[in-house]
Formats: structure tokens, sequence, C-alpha cells
């Protein structure tokens, strides 16, 4: 296996996002947490890695610090060249659904809704 410690489960358990997220909301409230989808730091990291920096009270780095953070090393993108049987796909989409429906009321995103289908 190329995750040993990774049962099956557990995958799919992940992106469950809903679930842990509704416990976090409880524990620290909405205004504590920052949730940024990997989509949108792949499309565009300074903006994802500043929005975090203002949601701390941090101060944006200077251009030296973004040097250093952009050599940090490259961000994990999407096997793009692998494509999902549809049998696959529709199965995680019908599994998922609740769980997306769910993940948009908490964070008030409708377009969460139907997010595993747009990942193919």
């Amino acid at each position: 296996s190329l995750f040993p410690r990774c049962s099956p489960a557990s995958q799919i358990m992940r992106g469950m996002y809903s679930v842990f997220l509704s416990r976090w909301l409880a524990l620290f409230g909405r205004d504590n947490l920052l949730v940024i989808k990997a989509e949108d730091m792949f499309r565009d990291m300074r903006g994802a890695i500043t929005s975090i920096f203002k949601f701390l009270g941090l101060p944006e780095p200077d251009e030296q610090g973004w040097e250093t953070i952009k050599f940090a090393g490259p961000p994990t993108s999407y096997a793009k060249d692998q494509v999902m049987m549809p049998e696959a796909q529709k199965l995680l989409s019908d599994f998922y659904r609740p769980y997306n429906e769910r993940l948009a009321e908490l964070l008030g995103d409708p377009s969460l809704v139907n997010w595993n289908q747009r990942v193919v």
C-alpha cells in the first residue's frame, strides 16, 4: 500500500468535512476559524496566504518573506493526467452529497453543494 497507515475508510472520512467543521465551529465559533479551499490555494497561493496573515492579525510578508515562502516548496496539485472512472465518480458524488450540502450550509457557500462533482 502506498499509504500503509491510511485505511480506505480513513481516506473516505477525510472528505466528510462538515462532520469535523461542525464540531470545530461549536467549540471555537465561526469568527475564530478560517477555511480556505485547496483549489483556491492552488489557483492563488499568494492571495490565500495573505488572507491567512490578515486573519491572524499578522503583517503581510515583505518581498524577501514572499521569496522564502515561495521556495519552501511547491504546492501539491491534483493528478490532472488521471481520470476517475464514471462509476466511481457517481458513487462518491452520491455518498458525499449530504456532507457537501451540510458544508455549504455551515460556510454559507452554495457552490459547495456540488463540490465533488467538479473535481474529476
